[in-house]
C-alpha cells in the first residue's frame, strides 16, 4: 500500500554514481518544532543529476511512501539552492502507447493472416 507525503528535512549521505547522476537511498532527516530530529525518512534517489542535492541541503519533498517505508519523489524542491527536480510525467505515456501500439499489431496479425493448416 503506498501514501502520497510532502516532507520538509535536511538530507544526508548523498550517494554519486560515477557518470554524474545520483542513485541509492538518502537520509532525510526532519526537525520538530525545538529543532531536535524527530524521524529520519528514507528516499530513494535514482537518475537526479550531480548537484541537485547536497548533504546538509535542506528538501521539500512530495512523494510516494511505499510499504517499505521508502519514500519515492515525484518532486522534489531544493530550499537551500532553490533547484527543483519533477519526474518525469511523459514516461508513463510513452510506455502505454508503445504496449497499445503492440497490442494492436498483434491483433491485427491475429485477423489478417490467414491460417494454415
Amino acid at each position: 500500500m503506498s501514501k502520497s507525503s510532502i516532507i520538509e528535512g535536511v538530507v544526508q549521505h548523498v550517494p554519486m554514481r560515477t557518470d554524474g547522476y545520483m542513485d541509492g537511498v538518502v537520509r532525510l532527516q526532519v526537525f520538530d518544532e525545538e529543532g531536535n530530529v524527530a524521524e529520519v525518512v528514507p528516499v530513494q534517489v535514482r537518475g537526479l543529476p550531480h548537484g541537485i542535492i547536497a548533504d546538509g541541503d535542506r528538501l521539500e519533498i512530495v512523494g510516494i511512501k511505499k510499504s517499505d517505508g521508502v519514500l519515492r519523489p515525484t518532486h522534489l524542491r531544493n530550499l537551500t539552492t532553490g533547484s527543483e527536480h519533477r519526474r518525469p510525467r511523459w514516461l508513463g505515456a510513452v510506455i502505454l502507447t508503445v504496449v497499445l501500439g503492440l497490442f494492436i499489431l498483434f491483433m491485427a496479425a491475429m485477423f489478417l493472416i490467414p491460417a494454415r493448416g
